[in-house]
């Protein structure tokens, strides 16, 4: 004899099945798009950041700012530490500022935040001069990452030398002359 069980679905499968039914498509498509937009923001600021150090390496040390200087920090010396003339080591690529702020960033806050956006559209569907609160409360939700990658890529681009820019104009004319 075949017997049917029916179980319960279990909690998480009822959150799930209550969310999908409460996003709208073109909400999916909204936080998706703007997450992947936050991770090249995040990219673009990690790579601001190791140029940034790499350019405290190369005035620490005293090394001339060339392409050759750059791309060996970057690659092999600015991964160690440096001992500064008062005795104290200092470092650099991978300082714990550094590691500290990205894992929070990617592990903990941006998630949350994404979760946040995600979970507002099971707010009462109640419209407020012509606009849907839950799409607002997710709006919010999903452009406080995004305004904070942006605001961090400004404060690091004012950081930055004017010497690693014009390094940085003499490699893209190398690459284009290498390139024919």
């Amino acid at each position: 004899m075949n017997e049917i069980i029916i179980t319960s679905p279990s909690l998480y499968q009822q959150i799930i099945g209550s969310l999908t039914c409460t996003i709208p498509a073109n909400a999916v498509v909204d936080i998706t798009g703007t997450i992947f937009f936050t991770l090249a923001l995040l990219f673009t600021d990690v790579m601001l950041r190791i140029t940034i150090e790499c350019n405290n390496y190369l005035k620490t040390t005293g090394k001339s700012y060339t392409l050759c200087n750059i791309i060996t920090t970057f690659l092999w010396y600015g991964w160690g530490s440096v001992t500064l003339p008062n005795g104290s080591k200092c470092r650099f690529l991978i300082s714990k500022g550094l590691r500290t702020a990205l894992v929070l960033k990617m592990a903990v806050q941006y998630p949350v935040l994404f979760a946040f956006s995600v979970l507002s559209f099971l707010l009462p569907d109640v419209e407020i001069i012509g606009w849907r609160f839950d799409y607002v409360v997710s709006f919010a939700f999903l452009i406080i990452p995004v305004l904070c990658e942006i605001t961090s890529i400004i404060e690091k681009l004012n950081m930055l030398d004017a010497e690693i820019i014009k390094i940085g104009h003499a490699f893209i004319r190398f690459i284009k002359s290498v390139r024919g």
